[in-house]
């Protein structure tokens, strides 16, 4: 019999940490380290982050996670969950494991009067999360791989709120780095032969003990990069790399996402 379970509290995470680290190598054969662990499961900027699992007798088949964020919309804050990930044991695909758990994060995020849960899905999970979990689109965009002469600097953006909760969760586990432009600051991170460029904070919302000195590079560093298509200037200079899906399931049917335009950048599902 599937039991189902909801932790929020460290220690109750704690207790699982084993267990639930050698089924996320089972689903995705690839090591859950301690930093990940310990950043995604337990350091939430606001100490807020539902993990919900699915147990076949005392065995972990299923699970989600999501984590509290902040948004300023039209000059408004709203709270809302990032869901970062989730992973089903794959002989239980079949069983409701899935919406299970998804009706669990609906509810949970309700009652706990949040406006909205932001997704971005794989290719997998996309279509599957809008039939199944009732969620919409907000934007679809590429990513591409280009020059950097071929983006357009200024264009990036973010709505996340910058306190110094966020930034010091966002930035604590990562090789991120920062090139001044401006007024603003481009969060970017090294992949292989380029550089993803992720988002821009501002300036004054930075300060050297979120941001050491010693991360900040020029941008003559940056040669290749992967951005959404939506930066960059000529798109015949473009080679396509993946789709980017950002998906909502909306709570607070008072926010309008016609007229408040989200901004999407790549730093929001930065993750893992």
């Amino acid at each position: 019999m599937i039991t189902y379970m909801l932790l929020t509290k460290i220690e109750d995470k704690y207790k699982i940490k084993g267990f639930f680290q050698e089924f996320f190598y089972k689903v995705y054969s690839k090591i859950l380290d301690d930093s990940i662990w310990e950043h995604q499961f337990i350091h939430s900027p606001y100490d807020d982050s539902p993990l919900f699992l699915a147990f076949d007798d005392k065995k972990i088949v299923g699970s989600a996670l999501m984590i509290k964020h902040k948004i300023l919309l039209n000059n408004k804050i709203y709270n809302y969950y990032l869901f970062t990930t989730s992973a089903i044991d794959p002989n239980y695909r079949n069983k409701g494991v899935y919406l299970e758990l998804l009706n669990m994060q609906k509810k949970y995020a309700k009652d706990t009067k949040k406006d909205f849960i932001l997704a971005f899905p794989n290719k997998i999970a996309y279509n599957a999360i809008k039939i199944l979990g009732g969620f919409k689109d907000v934007s679809q965009e590429k990513i591409v791989k280009t020059n950097i002469n071929n983006i357009n600097l200024n264009s990036f953006c973010n709505h996340i709120i910058e306190d110094k909760e966020f930034l010091r969760w966002r930035f604590e586990h990562k090789n991120y780095n920062f090139i001044k432009i401006d007024e603003k600051i481009l969060v970017v991170k090294k992949y292989k032969d380029s550089f993803d460029i992720l988002s821009s904070l501002y300036i004054d919302s930075i300060n050297n003990d979120v941001i050491p000195s010693n991360k900040f590079i020029n941008i003559n560093n940056l040669k290749s990069c992967h951005v959404l298509e939506k930066h960059t200037i000529n798109k015949n200079l473009n080679q396509f790399i993946n789709y980017y899906n950002a998906t909502i399931y909306l709570i607070n049917n008072k926010i309008d996402f016609n007229k408040n335009k989200m901004c999407i950048n790549l730093l929001m599902s930065d993750v893992f």
